[in-house]
């Protein structure tokens, strides 16, 4: 994050580091099925993404930025590049990254009122 509390900065370089590893992929596999796309996905794409998830929604060009990367690797899947986004994902068994950002904050949201997270009760939030 920047001075100013903007995610932009770091937002355009996650996508510059994922574009990266999809182009590393697309050089060493000629072809790939579902499973071995699910196992390089999940192990070099998406780990540079994780604290971009809780993104605040006011900053939808940087979702749009990170989701047209997730977009370009799902056509990666050998016979899926017909398929529109939304079945590609679904086939996949991948959400959309607005989707991740809302089961993230109710994931959140489940800790905090089951007293799993640790939050200070001073602080007036729960």
């Amino acid at each position: 994050m920047s001075s100013d509390l903007k995610v932009s900065r770091q937002c355009s370089e996650a996508v510059r580091k994922a574009s990266y590893v999809l182009r590393l992929i697309k050089r060493h596999f000629s072809r790939l099925d579902k499973t071995t796309f699910l196992i390089l996905y999940k192990c070099y794409v998406r780990p540079d993404r994780p604290h971009l998830v809780s993104i605040p929604p006011e900053s939808r060009k940087d979702i749009s930025c990170m989701e047209q990367v997730q977009r370009r690797v799902t056509k990666l899947v050998e016979g899926f590049r017909k398929f529109d986004y939304d079945t590609r994902l679904k086939k996949l068994g991948l959400i959309t990254l607005d989707k991740r950002r809302i089961r993230g904050n109710l994931i959140e949201t489940f800790k905090i009122l089951t007293d799993r997270e640790k939050i200070s009760k001073q602080l007036g939030l729960v």
